[in-house]
């Protein structure tokens, strides 16, 4: 049989700070390892692993085990050769679930709506997968993204091997010993009923609504970008960071010129002057974060406050 596993850092066991880089590498690979040997063990020895963190570019073929073939990001994985079935390892959950890491894809991205459900990384790559007929049998991760796993998939096997409220001593060994026997199971799985339907389209939404309205094509509702389907997302992801981040930049230099021209007006106000929460708020936020209404808001208020201080 021929695996795909799907890896991601911020669900693997022992991940407490990816500031420690090199720690996160090793722990990465530790874990990765168990996966591969396991699927060798049971005769599986076509494997091919995607490090689907960040730029793909945490594992390295010298630390993992056995023949396998490593893969950078989702966007580069091939479906010329058919894979059998796919595991997701190191998974978490959603923007704004409970967890150490949470978010979806990037932190500019408020939710992926399917309908009315939000939906995080563990769905999409499962439909997308599922699209081209390749059965998720096995999630492990952080307690967040093995209740996705079996949201909507009650029959796949989920393992969690992370949790922001327990750890469970001597935990490596242990939690290595769970992930295996959880293989096991899922490859003792009818496959068919592993495979994600993808026929329902995704709006992805925003923390800042000016956002999505500044983004290129694929518009739809005043702060989300629609696709026809997870897998058309997935497809797409390289070039719609690219645009994300090219329009990112340029709402942080308009809000950048914004506040620097209103506090250049207001300059002789002194501080304590400003006690109005909301317009506190707004000029703490991250410069991405300030909408068109945000800066008509804070043009009021700030006249408001100009007017009233030049009357004293």
């Amino acid at each position: 049989m021929n695996a795909l596993i799907v890896a991601d850092l911020e669900g693997i066991s022992g991940v407490q700070s990816l500031n420690e880089i090199e720690n996160c590498r090793r722990l990465f690979s530790d874990e990765i390892n168990v996966y591969i040997e396991c699927l060798n063990q049971k005769g599986i020895n076509k494997i091919t692993v995607c490090d689907a963190h960040s730029n793909g570019d945490y594992l390295s073929e010298d630390v993992l085990a056995g023949q396998v073939e490593l893969v950078s990001k989702v966007t580069n994985v091939s479906f010329d050769q058919k894979y059998d079935f796919a595991i997701m390892a190191g998974f978490h959950g959603k923007s704004r679930s409970d967890g150490l890491y949470p978010h979806t894809l990037r932190p500019d991205i408020k939710n992926i709506w399917l309908d009315k459900n939000a939906i995080g990384e563990v769905e999409l790559y499962c439909r997308w997968l599922g699209s081209k007929g390749i059965p998720v049998i096995l999630v492990t991760g952080d307690t967040q993204a093995i209740l996705e796993a079996n949201e909507f998939n009650i029959y796949r096997q989920a393992c969690c091997v992370k949790s922001i409220r327990g750890e469970v001593q001597d935990h490596f060994s242990v939690l290595y010993s769970k992930i295996q026997k959880n293989i096991e199971a899922a490859l003792q799985l009818d496959f068919q009923y592993c495979v994600s339907k993808d026929s329902e389209k995704i709006g992805v939404e925003f923390f800042s609504s000016e956002l999505a309205d500044l983004m290129i094509g694929h518009m739809a509702d005043t702060n989300r970008v629609t696709f026809k389907s997870c897998n058309e997302f997935v497809n797409q992801l390289d070039r719609f960071f690219s645009v994300v981040n090219s329009t990112t930049e340029d709402l942080i230099k308009t809000n950048f010129a914004f506040i620097k021209e209103l506090r250049k007006q207001s300059g002789h106000i002194p501080k304590d002057k400003i006690t109005d929460p909301k317009t506190i708020n707004i000029l703490n936020s991250n410069p991405i974060m300030i909408s068109g209404e945000d800066r008509s808001y804070l043009i009021k208020e700030f006249k408001k406050i100009c007017s009233e201080y030049d009357e004293e």
